[in-house]
């Protein structure tokens, strides 16, 4: 080896060149560009969130579980305003109900009276 080194200077040296020109051009690559790549795949991967940390997945689910729960209590409040809701409108209209009974006896016996009155108390 070091005899074609030695015998062949001139063809070592644009040997030399055509290599870095290929790591230049992104040909032939090096481990320091390999790790170099591999750091920039992982920091873009980490930035467009493709892959999350276990702690950024633990904060996530900690403020999901909070808003399911701060939802459902809101839905569960609502519903049971709802239900005091329409049970005030059944007593409502139960009252309403009653009170239209209570009116046709009164009209009955006006009806009643006013016969008596138109027949001269008879």
């Amino acid at each position: 080896m070091l005899e074609i080194i030695t015998s062949y200077p001139v063809f070592v040296i644009l040997a030399i060149f055509f290599i870095v020109y290929l790591i230049k051009n992104h040909v032939l690559t090096t481990p320091f560009d390999v790790k170099k790549a591999q750091d920039e795949v992982i920091q873009q991967l980490k930035k467009d969130k493709t892959f999350v940390t276990h702690e950024e997945l633990s904060n996530a689910s900690d403020k999901i579980k909070k808003e399911v729960e701060d939802r459902f209590l809101t839905l569960a409040v609502f519903n049971e305003f709802k239900a005091g809701i329409d049970k005030q409108f059944e007593t409502v209209f139960k009252r309403f109900d009653e009170g239209n009974q209570n009116f046709k006896e009164i009209f009955r016996g006006i009806n009643e009276i006013k016969t008596f009155l138109i027949k001269g108390g008879k």
